[in-house]
């Protein structure tokens, strides 16, 4: 209960005796000179919780182990290990509560996003493939996805920001708005029917401050979300809006550079 990080402790030792001295229980004048499985029997009888804290026959016995508020979940294993190593050896630690949810729920999100976003990336390209019937159209609108969604999943774990189920709402609305940007910048190269330099100068000129606006505007109602009383929304309201202009700036960067290495001639 001393060490750093942790907020309380409920365990048998933390019963009270009954008698109302305030004592705990099993320091109680009243057990003092009684077996320790009479002990037990009395505890269970008489103490809420206490049968729910021992086993039947006395061989296990729960601890519960309550954490500061402001302790990341990553720490709770280490946070424990310096207390466990003076335990016995048959001690074992399990995550119980809104923890192990929150765990559970984390690690579900994690496999989700390292499954469904790969998967809509490539669906993205194949359906950008069958419309322009070019790789070229494909890579080029393609690859911008790609390297901005890495950015972005590599900033939140630089920055140690776990994915929550709200946050997980990012990923997607990235990769549908990033490549709606993309290929409407890509198109727009596409069809000036000019040398690529002077195409890309003209879609830039044409193109860029429509996508700019309409990223603007969902930018806009992200940080909306920062009115509303709710840690999460505005997690969510901070990750999207960044996660948004980084995407526009990866598009706007790349798409003219892949358009160059790209495109022929016959193509703009």
């Amino acid at each position: 209960q001393l060490t750093p990080g942790i907020d309380d402790v409920f365990s048998i030792l933390s019963l009270s005796a009954p008698d109302g001295s305030g004592q705990s229980f099993f320091n109680s004048d009243a057990v003092t000179d009684m077996p320790l499985a009479a002990q037990f029997k009395l505890m269970r009888d008489t103490l809420p919780f206490g049968s729910d804290l021992i086993s039947p026959d006395g061989r296990l016995t729960l601890v519960i182990v309550l954490f500061e508020d402001d302790l990341n979940p990553d720490a709770y294993t280490s946070t424990l290990a310096t207390p466990l190593s003076f335990a016995p050896p048959a001690l074992s630690l399990t995550r119980v509560g809104t923890p192990r949810l929150e765990a559970e729920i984390n690690a579900a999100l994690i496999r989700d996003q390292t499954t469904i976003t790969p998967i809509a990336v490539t669906l993205g390209r194949a359906r950008i493939f069958l419309v322009f019937r070019s790789w070229r159209a494909a890579g080029g609108c393609g690859a911008p996805i790609i390297v901005a969604m890495a950015l972005f999943l590599g900033g939140l774990a630089i920055l140690g920001i776990h994915v929550s189920p709200m946050l997980s709402l990012a990923p997607i609305i990235l990769v549908v708005l990033g490549f709606a940007d993309s290929i409407h910048f890509f198109y727009a190269i596409c069809r000036q029917g000019q040398d690529i330099h002077t195409a890309v100068a003209t879609a830039r000129q044409h193109i860029l401050p429509a996508i700019t606006c309409t990223t603007l505007t969902t930018v806009l109602a992200f940080l909306a979300m920062l009115l509303i009383d709710s840690a999460a929304l505005r997690e969510l309201a901070f990750v999207g809006s960044a996660g948004m202009l980084m995407m526009l700036s990866v598009v706007a960067t790349l798409v003219p550079v892949l358009a160059r290495l790209l495109l022929t001639p016959h193509e703009t």
